[in-house]
């Protein structure tokens, strides 16, 4: 035999296992069939959103769990706290965003020191630390103010641009006189009538809430307005006319315009108010009601006594 044959005959016997000893179990071969989980488990990784899930969401799910777990840690938490408030502080401020004066436009001057007042802004401030939508809230609760538009301007000044609330009647309530505009919200209070001459003067409670209607009576009594003191609310329902002469003239709920327009008719034929009335009741559209003085009244008594003496 070759010596080559030799050699490969030597190898093979190496490879060939060696006969189990008397008290030896033979080794059993390797089932080469998968187990069944780990077959099914390699089915589920063939699945696509599997592979999806492994590749592009494991990896942001360890990092937010773990950014959880260190966010629990109180020295974790309180280290990020301070970091970002130093980072906002800096930022914040930074001498491009200050706020260095206060300018209020419209307005009265007294108007403008109210909103100033009212404010109270301690400046220097940063822009970025002013809430300008709670500034327009809380300078439009000023009396006076209708609208107010807060803006930061280039130059650091924060402008404020009002629109000022037009009086339009003087309301006497609790001893007290206030200034109104259309909507009946209060301006503002005054000293006295003196004050406001030119602006109609209203009474009684809920007269604030009903000026339209006292507003469109007094241009309507613009022909006696020389004698017209204010418009009385009685009741919180209707209106009665107190005149200069002393004469109250009371209107009714419903349709006082057109009552009005009877009483001046009355006045510019039979001049009514130069009598000796001292009230008007137009309530009844049917039957006003006329109730004299008691001047006029000692005249007609003395006068039905001198007719019922004549009689005798």
């Amino acid at each position: 035999m070759s010596a080559l044959a030799r050699l490969i005959s030597r190898r093979m016997r190496r490879l060939r296992p060696e006969p189990p000893g008397p008290f030896e179990t033979p080794r059993r071969r390797r089932d080469p069939s998968p187990a069944r989980w780990r077959y099914r488990l390699d089915r589920l990784g063939r699945r696509g959103y599997v592979r999806f899930a492994l590749r592009r969401l494991a990896v942001p799910a360890c990092l937010t769990l773990a950014g959880l777990w260190a966010w629990q840690s109180p020295t974790v938490h309180t280290s990020v706290l301070d970091l970002a408030e130093r980072a906002r502080a800096a930022v914040v401020e930074r001498p491009e965003f200050a706020v260095l004066r206060l300018d209020i436009q419209g307005g009265s001057p007294d108007l403008q020191a109210r909103v100033a007042t009212r404010l109270d802004l301690q400046l220097p401030v940063s822009s970025l630390a002013l809430d300008l939508a709670a500034l327009k809230l809380e300078v439009e609760t000023i009396p006076g103010v209708a609208r107010a538009e807060p803006k930061v301007m280039a130059d650091g000044a924060l402008r404020i641009e009002l629109a000022q609330r037009a009086p339009a009647a003087l309301w006497r309530w609790d001893g007290q006189l206030h200034l109104l505009d259309r909507d009946g919200v209060i301006i503002g209070p005054v000293a006295a009538r003196a004050a406001r001459p030119n602006l109609p003067l209203i009474l009684g409670e809920g007269a604030d809430r009903a000026i339209a209607e006292a507003l469109a009576l007094w241009d309507l009594a613009q022909p006696v307005n020389d004698r017209l003191r204010g418009l009385v609310r009685v009741g919180e329902r209707r209106w009665s006319l107190a005149l200069s002469s002393g004469v109250v003239v009371h209107l009714p709920e419903k349709a006082p315009e057109a009552a009005l327009r009877r009483l001046l008719h009355l006045e510019r034929d039979e001049q009514l108010l130069d009598r000796e009335v001292a009230v008007i009741d137009l309530r009844d559209p049917e039957r006003p009601t006329l109730r004299l003085t008691p001047r006029a009244v000692d005249v007609l008594e003395g006068a039905r006594e001198l007719l019922e003496g004549q009689k005798a």
